[in-house]
Order: structure tokens, then C-alpha cells, then sequence
């Protein structure tokens, strides 16, 4: 599965300096194979802007959610989000798309976690403030993606944990840490 996910999406890939496709023409973007150094390192920094934007809209989504209520503002955020995606797909998605219910089932569960993620930006925000939430964020993240990573779970391919991955989780713990005792 993973080669038909880097060729379904190597056009789009192409458009960023340096991209390469594998020696097949394929790849595997999952595992590295598919990209060279220059598009691992734009893929990291855009993953950085994303994670950007989700302070922001942790900082939009609590004041909207104590104006409107915080079920109304989570529904505003995923009309927005809902319409975007749409576009995205009528201009840049696939022209023989499989049918959305082929996926496992267990795949469409994923759409659980975006609402209950975000009811819980929007409720915990003015709580603790964008900082320390985005740093729990972060260390529950890098903690479940080691294991998933590891185990090579949801379909993943396995990435072993190693020393420096376990530091870094230490690391992100300790920031929480800090922050969550900060004033």
C-alpha cells in the first residue's frame, strides 16, 4: 500500500524543488524511498508551519468557543475545514477515486479523533493556556508515534525505537514539566 500512496501522490510532489522519485518511479514515501533529502527536509518544514497553525487555532478556537459555545465553534471550524478539503480534492484529488467505504472500517474511525481533538483545544485552552497545551499535544504524539512507529500498528511501517527517540520524548516530558510549573 504504501508505494501506491507515494505514486498517487507524486504529482503533487513534484511541484516542491528536489523532489525525486525512486528508482521504479515509485517508491515508498512512508519508509523515505520516494523523496530525497531536500523534500524530506520541506516536508519537515511544513510539518513545523502546520504545527504553527495549530497554536493559532488553538488560540482562535478558545476565545470563539466562550462566545458561541464550544460545541458551535468545533462545528464553524469543521464546515471551514470540510469545504477546504473538498476543494482540495475537486482540483488536486484523484480523477478514479476508490470508494470512500472500501476502506476498512477501522480506517474510518480516524474521523473520531479530529472532533474529540479539537472539543478539547476549544475547552482546555483558556483552561492552561496555548503553551502548555500544545506541549501535551506534542508529548502525547511523539509518545503514541513511537509506539505505533515500533510496533508498526494502523498499518505503519516499523521504525524501531532507539535511544535517540527515547531522549527525545524525555526531552518533550521535561518541557511539559517545566511549562506545567511555570506561573
Amino acid at each position: 500500500m504504501p508505494a501506491v500512496i507515494c505514486a498517487e501522490y507524486a504529482h503533487i510532489l513534484c511541484i516542491f524543488p528536489g523532489f525525486q522519485a525512486g528508482g521504479d518511479g515509485i517508491g515508498s514515501s512512508l519508509s523515505g524511498g520516494c523523496v530525497s533529502n531536500t523534500m524530506k527536509l520541506l516536508a519537515i518544514l511544513l510539518v513545523v508551519l502546520a504545527g504553527m497553525g495549530l497554536a493559532v487555532e488553538a488560540g482562535i478556537l478558545g476565545p470563539l468557543g466562550a462566545q458561541v459555545g464550544h460545541y458551535w465553534a468545533c462545528l464553524c471550524l469543521f464546515g471551514i475545514e470540510a469545504a477546504l478539503a473538498y476543494l482540495l480534492m475537486l482540483f488536486w484529488g484523484p480523477r478514479q477515486p476508490l470508494p470512500f467505504l472500501a476502506a476498512p472500517a477501522w480506517q474510518l474511525t480516524g474521523g473520531i479523533w479530529g472532533p474529540l481533538y479539537v472539543v478539547i483545544l476549544t475547552v482546555v485552552t483558556p483552561v492552561i493556556g496555548i503553551t502548555l497545551l500544545m506541549t501535551g499535544v506534542l508529548a502525547g504524539q511523539v509518545g503514541k508515534s513511537l509506539l505505533i512507529d515500533h510496533y508498526g500498528w494502523l498499518g505503519a511501517p516499523r521504525r524501531a525505537i532507539n535511544g535517540r527517540r527515547v531522549v527525545a520524548l524525555i526531552l518533550v516530558a521535561v518541557a511539559l514539566v517545566l511549562i506545567a510549573g511555570g506561573k
